[in-house]
């Protein structure tokens, strides 16, 4: 119904109004009174549970929503509203990490390590938006369930990189632990890109049609991109707590870097 579309954009706004009114108040309250001080603990937690909410909205639309027909003027395909929610989840993660980081020094490199994180989880729930029934040439039919694991495999990866680097520039201790799960995880996400594209082929998704083998190199390759990006990005500066990591880093990325060729060198592999 029209009144159920209206209150979800509703909804919306009041949740992307609420931060920028906090966000205002605290502009307005920088004194180091006690009350200044609440003012900026509560926007700090009540900005982050409306990028919370604005994200798990995201994840509720790529579970529930398909393709949308808006009378009378067109159908949105299940893949565009698939990109959509992804862009919400986006924005949620966004909200919640800016303001989490809006005391901390400001670090080019380390904004960066964070946009490929929440990137890479939101691809994620594109994924679980347009999942379905798929046939890979070659392999045969993949049900609805391995596909949607697939998707909630991205999610986890790219939370994890964000919860990891939040967590290490908070806790004294454990940081070297915590980074070297970061360093593993963007591997994780760097080899995962690599694979689809060694084996890209064509494949066919239930409700959508035909996607190109070169379609699915693509995305294989900019996977793997943001992972190497976050290697990069780990590597450059402070974002590791000592060198020794640093050069961890620095060397996945470069080991990393060889399975390019590799992944092209495939027989599956196309482009």
């Amino acid at each position: 119904m029209a009144g159920t579309v209206q209150m979800f954009g509703l909804i919306l706004v009041v949740l992307a109004l609420i931060p920028i009114i906090f966000n205002s108040l605290e502009t307005y309250n920088r004194n180091p009174d006690p009350r200044s001080k609440l003012v900026s603990r509560t926007s700090i937690i009540v900005v982050s549970i409306c990028g919370i909410i604005l994200a798990g909205l995201g994840i509720f639309a790529a579970l529930n929503f398909g393709s949308v027909t808006i009378s009378p003027l067109s159908i949105l395909p299940i893949y565009v509203v698939a990109a959509l929610v992804g862009l919400l989840f986006f924005f949620g993660l966004a909200i919640m990490i800016a303001k989490l980081l809006s005391f901390s020094e400001f670090k080019f490199t380390k904004m960066l390590l964070y946009v490929f994180g929440i990137t890479i989880a939101s691809e994620g729930v594109v994924v679980l938006g347009i999942a379905a029934p798929t046939y890979i040439e070659g392999v045969g039919w993949v049900l609805k369930r391995t596909v949607d694991f697939a998707a909630i495999q991205l999610i986890v990866v790219g939370l994890a990189i964000l919860t990891l680097s939040l967590l290490s520039e908070r806790m004294e201790w454990g940081s070297k632990i915590l980074s070297y799960l970061r360093i593993v995880t963007a591997a994780i996400a760097t080899i995962e890109g690599f694979a689809i594209m060694a084996f890209s082929t064509d494949i066919t998704i239930e409700g959508i049609g035909g996607i190109t083998a070169r379609t699915v190199t693509i995305a294989g390759a900019q996977l793997g991109i943001l992972g190497l990006g976050c290697l990069i990005m780990m590597g450059m500066r402070s974002n590791l707590s000592t060198p020794r990591l640093r050069k961890i880093s620095n060397l996945t990325f470069v080991f990393l870097l060889l399975l390019i060729p590799v992944a092209a060198l495939s027989p599956a592999f196309t482009f």
